[in-house]
């Protein structure tokens, strides 16, 4: 038999080649020679719930090989996935995939994935635990207060809508109360005012607002509380609805009143909801935490009266603390000389109040003799003052035991006083007294201490000798009138 060799040219013999890969072969990866590659698996315990806003999640999954497993998130409106680092995006469920791609000795792994529960975030409060120092103003401290102003507006002191603990401000606006209306912030109600505000370094202010929608124009008013003329404006806008959130007002260019004046002392604060703004709906905004830079400047001295000028009352001395009206510059005592003729004494001593008045030693029925200033219901704010000041001097019949009792009423209750006892000197005829305020004895008030005091304004300055303050000189005879006094006056002042 013949056998007949048949010789392909090389291109041929690779053709061939390629034509037996194609139906089968694998020219990419073909395997080692006498290596086959271990299977894997991943083990991933379950990872708790999280919480919008709060903290991030570490993701932790193993695999058979000790191989790394790489994490990934299929639901990135939801949660996002950096490294092992899990983030929450929004309340819903969070998908997680575990793999690991093997290597030359291990096969790829099978996909492990997990669903994870991603809780809304919880409420936040108007309370952030950072007002706990002045300048901060914050609605649970004493004497804090929203005044309204403006038709159909009401201002108030509540509960916190998401946190029953915190006291906040409220300002409730309808769709026909003027749109200029909202309420004044205060911490003293006397003159409706605040603390001074630095605004010489730093002309921004921060308040934490709760508004019942987003894009709600926010206006805040600084201005002096004696002339409401010298003001400046601010604006935000709230982005968020039904939530808590921290506007910042910044009066680098107001947007409305004058620009910043150095020698002005800014101590009113007012906000404004929906500035200027028609409301679609009756509407309720709450405010908490006011934050600003605490003023270097002084506050003005606190006049009670300026010597030789104003006005003063005399008490009734047969009638405890009944007082009696007198015109002009002086007091005089009253008392009843038993033959029914009431007499009244005064007199001059430079540019002081002088009261001179008789008194009986033996007629327990007077109790003393006093003077008082009054200045209505409007008070004097005496917020930062630590001391007081008046001239006073007794006549010489008055030795040895001899002191005068200062009395300080409230403007919030006749009832809320403040008492301190003063030694008087009897050598020199117009010696000036001060009188720590921390030395007063508070009472008949809701708070009975003279922090709580100094809050409100002060309504009356009550000067008086009461009998146990007074020794004679000699004993009269029983039922003898005898004449006591004291002088009152100078520039009394609180600072």
């Amino acid at each position: 038999m013949t056998h007949t060799q048949i010789r392909l040219p090389l291109s041929a013999l690779f053709l061939a080649v390629a034509t037996l890969a194609g139906c089968g072969g694998d020219s990419d990866s073909p395997p080692t020679p006498g290596v086959v590659k271990t299977d894997q698996t991943i083990t991933f315990p379950q990872t708790p719930a999280i919480t919008v806003g709060g903290a991030t999640a570490t993701l932790a999954a193993t695999s058979t090989s000790s191989l790394a497993v790489t994490f990934a998130s299929t639901t990135t409106s939801i949660c996002t996935v950096s490294g092992t680092t899990l983030t929450p995006v929004a309340a819903g469920t969070c998908h997680i995939e575990a793999s690991q791609a093997g290597d030359a000795t291990y096969n790829a792994a099978p996909i492990v994935g997990q669903d994870i529960t991603v809780n809304a975030a919880a409420p936040v409060s108007g309370n952030t635990g950072t007002c706990t120092t002045a300048p901060c103003v914050d609605f649970a401290a004493v004497g804090v207060g929203m005044d309204p102003f403006g038709s159909s507006v009401t201002g108030a002191v509540v509960n916190d809508p998401v946190d029953s603990s915190n006291k906040v401000g409220q300002v409730f606006k309808a769709t026909t109360s003027d749109t200029w209306g909202g309420a004044t912030i205060y911490t003293t109600v006397g003159d409706k005012s605040v603390a001074p505000i630095d605004l010489t370094s730093t002309k921004i202010i921060t308040l934490r607002v709760y508004s019942p929608a987003a894009g709600q124009v926010i206006m805040l008013k600084v201005e002096n509380a004696a002339d409401t003329n010298k003001n400046m404006e601010a604006q935000a806008t709230t982005t968020v609805a039904n939530a808590w959130e921290t506007l910042t007002f910044d009066y680098t260019t107001p947007s409305g009143g004058a620009a910043f004046n150095a020698g002005t002392i800014y101590n009113k604060v007012s906000v404004f909801p929906m500035f200027l703004q028609t409301l679609s709906a009756d509407s309720t905004y709450y405010f908490d935490e006011l934050k600003y830079t605490a003023s270097s400047q002084v506050a003005p001295v606190v006049v009670v009266k300026d010597s030789p000028n104003g006005s003063v009352a005399a008490y009734d001395v047969t009638t405890v603390g009944s007082p009696k009206a007198l015109p002009g510059n002086y007091a005089v005592g009253r008392y009843n000389s038993g033959a029914g003729v009431v007499d009244y004494y005064q007199g001059d001593f430079a540019e002081q109040i002088l009261t001179v008045f008789g008194v009986s030693s033996t007629d327990t029925a007077q109790w003393g003799f006093g003077v008082f200033i009054a200045n209505g219901s409007t008070g004097w704010n005496i917020t930062g003052t630590t001391n007081f000041h008046v001239d006073m001097h007794p006549i010489a019949e008055c030795i040895n035991v001899c002191s005068a009792t200062v009395v300080l009423v409230s403007t919030a209750d006749a009832n809320c006083k403040a008492t301190a006892t003063v030694p008087l000197t009897l050598d020199d005829p117009r010696n000036p007294y001060t009188v720590s305020l921390s030395s007063f004895t508070v009472a008949g008030c809701t708070t009975n201490t003279m922090t709580a005091f100094k809050l409100i304004p002060v309504a009356e300055v009550h000067f008086q000798m009461l009998r146990a303050g007074m020794q004679f000189t000699t004993k009269p005879p029983a039922d003898t009138l005898y004449p006591q006094g004291f002088g009152v006056g100078g520039d009394i002042r609180f600072d």
